[in-house]
């Protein structure tokens, strides 16, 4: 578990809100990582990363899955968790659909040149 002190909003990333950041990087080995930020009552998918040659083997799923055992037996006040995924990015949403994961709203252009779209999964 890694601490940070609270984010400022900076021309880097506007949008940074003044919360608490917790990331958790739970990789099964140094080519596969996620890490997540806490938030009052949900917690939000910062990054998810899979080596390429360790792609479509389970890895990510796994992954997904520790982190949604992890926040239900760790953080009872966490009801839903978010994340944002590329509209391009056919087979990480199909991978959040299969794990529970809803859309629930986009953002345009939020990756440069293509629009972003908010999965959410609740928890309890």
């Amino acid at each position: 578990v890694w601490e940070f002190p609270r984010p400022k909003k900076s021309e880097l990333h506007p949008t940074m809100k003044t919360i608490p950041l917790i990331a958790y990087p739970m990789g099964l080995s140094s080519q596969e990582n996620i890490c997540f930020q806490l938030h009052k009552r949900y917690a939000v998918i910062q990054d998810l990363a899979t080596a390429v040659n360790h792609r479509r083997k389970g890895v990510a799923e796994r992954l997904m899955k520790s982190v949604i055992s992890y926040l239900k037996n760790n953080f009872p006040g966490i009801v839903t968790v978010r994340l944002m995924v590329s509209v391009q990015n056919e087979e990480a949403r199909a991978l959040y659909e299969k794990l529970l994961f809803r859309p629930a709203g986009g953002k345009k252009r939020y990756y440069g040149n293509h629009d972003g779209v908010m999965m959410i999964r609740s928890l309890v």
